[in-house]
């Protein structure tokens, strides 16, 4: 059960880490409202990816040909993550001054509504889900009992809720800006993160066939 928690964590890590639409509105939140505004967002956000942790535990088979599949899925989505980063921190160095400046936000929402709509926006969201598809087939040991299986999914929403809360009180912290190269920075850390995930699962196709 250990093993599979720990599975889960790396893999909320490796889900969360990338900052994309979601996050970016996260990080809104806490430069417009606040950090319990941005903390409730990013509760939304991770309550899905563990709801998604839990499917793909449940339903995902152990198949060689699946584990091949996932593995090139890992490659090519880190591939691409890492090329987006790597091209915004380019981008960044070559104009060191780009500072994204928000206008402040008094508007009264409840954190109940901003959690719930955040939800929303992650649940209609199908990379996620294919994410967490591709991580579960490839694990060498898959998450088989119940406890396991929502022992993956804890793990997978209590990295993300983290990951999350870390970027709302940062954002909170900026609270009117926000350096740019701090989205490429991280989007090379989560590609770099997948990227691992793709080389356990390719080594275990590997030693598989061997």
């Amino acid at each position: 059960m250990v093993s599979s928690l720990v599975a889960g964590i790396a893999a909320g890590l490796a889900v969360a880490v990338p900052i994309g639409a979601i996050g970016i509105l996260i990080i809104e939140a806490g430069l417009r409202r606040g950090f319990r505004a941005a903390a409730a967002a990013g509760a939304g956000a991770a309550t899905v990816d563990g709801v998604y942790a839990a499917v793909a535990a449940l339903v995902a088979p152990i198949l060689l040909p699946l584990r091949v599949v996932s593995a090139v899925v890992l490659i090519v989505i880190g591939l691409k993550l890492l090329r987006d980063g790597v091209t915004a921190v380019r981008a960044h160095a070559a104009d060191p001054t780009g500072v994204g400046v928000m206008a402040e936000d008094d508007t009264p929402r409840s954190e109940w509504r901003t959690y719930l709509t955040f939800i929303g926006l992650t649940a209609v969201n199908p990379v996620t889900v294919i994410y967490f598809a591709a991580l579960v087939i490839g694990l060498p040991d898959r998450p088989e009992t119940l406890g396991e299986q929502l022992a993956f999914a804890f793990g997978a929403f209590a990295a993300s809720f983290a990951w999350q809360l870390t970027i709302a009180g940062g954002s909170a912290i900026a609270h009117r800006r926000l350096p740019a190269s701090f989205r490429a920075w991280t989007t090379v850390l989560g590609a770099l993160v997948v990227l691992v995930f793709a080389g356990i699962v390719t080594l275990d196709v590997v030693g598989a066939v061997a």
